[in-house]
């Protein structure tokens, strides 16, 4: 047999000898049902203050904010942060959702007269906290990488209670980082890098913890279990599409429905 020949056969008993990555439901289905409660808190957004129906007015309360809307934020972000000890290449899926948070914020810009712009979001939040994590993947010792991701989680939190103690001096032009500045400048869906990168840095620890090894801490799940939690874990392989799309879908849908007079 030549040496070629036998390249090809090593090759392909490596492919069939590789496991398969699988996916882990729990994640899956935690990160869709997070990604399905922001997109419902969307859809009765947009019913109050985009089509100015009196509806659902206990938005504006403080429970609403910060009792409802923030533990679904603070799951999405921590979920992405386990995962992100799973990902190949954290800095190509970084720059890539990076891409679609600014595209997403030139977008809202141009459809001003249709929407309020959207200058910084979870999505943005996302986007750096998995650039920023892929510098701790150049430390090879687990538990100095740890103590790495522990430390940015800790100055996130710090750094974002300072910011709200002294939010009045925050320049405007330092927008990301100021948590009241969606009361200063008319956009939507805001959430500033500091404190929710935390989570994300929280979530990348307890990744390190809880899965050694990409598998799932339920291999045996009961069926009727499985059924329910089926279509959470499609929204959540697919997450990031669900949240870039689900707003003009939305939108369309219920300017449809406004103009068949049904709304």
């Amino acid at each position: 047999m030549s040496k070629t020949e036998t390249n090809k056969e090593n090759r392909i008993v490596a492919a069939v000898e590789r496991p398969s990555r699988q996916r882990i439901v729990e994640l899956d289905a935690a990160r869709g049902f997070a990604v399905i409660m922001m997109i419902l808190h969307h859809f009765i957004f947009d019913l109050r203050y985009v089509f100015d129906l009196p509806v659902f007015a206990f938005q504006d309360s403080e429970w609403f904010i910060y009792v409802l809307r923030a533990p679904f934020l603070a799951l999405f972000l921590m979920v992405s942060g386990i995962s992100s000890n799973f990902s190949r290449s954290n800095l190509r899926r970084g720059i890539k959702l990076l891409f679609f948070a600014l595209s997403l914020t030139v977008i809202t810009l141009l459809m001003r007269n249709f929407m309020t712009p959207i200058y910084f979001n979870v999505l943005h939040v996302l986007a750096l906290s998995i650039i920023i994590y892929t510098l701790t993947e150049r430390v090879s010792d687990p538990r100095r990488r740890s103590a790495c991701l522990i430390m940015s989680a800790s100055l996130a939190f710090l750094i974002g209670t300072v910011f709200l103690q002294l939010s009045a001096a925050v320049p405007s032009w330092l927008l990301p980082l100021n948590p009241h500045a969606a009361a200063e400048v008319e956009m939507a869906d805001y959430l500033p890098f500091f404190p929710w990168s935390g989570f994300f840095f929280l979530g990348a620890v307890l990744g390190s913890l809880l899965y050694p090894k990409p598998l799932t801490l339920f291999p045996k799940l009961p069926r009727a279990l499985a059924l329910l939690l089926k279509p959470f874990s499609f929204v959540g392989r697919h997450a990031i599409y669900f949240y870039i799309f689900h707003q003009p879908f939305l939108l369309a849908c219920l300017y449809g429905l406004r103009i068949l007079g049904l709304l």
